[in-house]
């Protein structure tokens, strides 16, 4: 059977057509295809900021106690 889809990404909408016994595995085609068609050549780590990194601190530090 096929399926057809509109996919949404970034904000983009494209429509999408996969072949599949059922609508699950035609869904688990589509996410493969996407993952699969990016191609990530480098990836930079930017350094934290410490004060934004504090304040994750103080929330977590906060739901601990609860």
């Amino acid at each position: 059977m096929v399926y057809n889809f509109i996919c949404t990404l970034k904000g983009i909408d494209f429509k999408y057509k996969v072949e599949a016994n059922n609508i699950t595995e035609a869904k688990v085609k589509v996410r493969d295809h996407i993952k699969n068609s990016i191609h990530i050549e480098e990836v930079i780590k930017k350094p934290t900021n410490q004060k934004s990194s504090d304040l994750l601190n103080v929330f977590e530090e906060l739901l601990k106690n609860k």
